[in-house]
């Protein structure tokens, strides 16, 4: 592809584990669409105990235990979601793995849905 007909535009995208942040959690957190004010955040987290019964109800309802990449896997995962977004045709300029979480910059194709892209990749590599 001719780099000045690159029709290729930069996404930062982000893919997390399962549960990585929960309904409840003391670092803080955000309700669907912020339909519920919460204090704090993980800056500035909310005092201590103060969402302790919405974290109980959200990990009672968990469907299995959260999911956490272990410093062993990460670089195969990191390399996993590499190579499946080379097949979307996506150019990788960085890639960071950590427990729960995946951070992508790449360019791809502005007719495409980057979220869906990394969502591929990330199912092909934790999967």
């Amino acid at each position: 592809m001719n780099e000045d007909s690159d029709e290729r535009v930069w996404y930062h995208c982000t893919c997390h584990t399962y549960a990585a942040w929960l309904y409840g959690d003391s670092r803080g957190y955000r309700t669907r669409h912020h339909r519920e004010h919460v204090e704090g955040d993980y800056k500035n987290p909310p005092a201590p105990g103060q969402y302790d019964s919405q974290l109980k109800r959200t990990l009672g309802l968990l469907k299995q235990p959260p999911v956490r990449i272990q410093q062993d896997y990460r670089e195969i995962v990191g390399f996993g979601m590499v190579a499946k977004l080379r097949q979307y045709t996506a150019q990788v300029l960085a890639l960071s793995v950590s427990s729960n979480h995946v951070h992508i910059l790449a360019k791809m194709r502005m007719n495409e849905i980057p979220r869906l892209w990394a969502g591929y990749a990330a199912r092909q590599s934790f999967g």
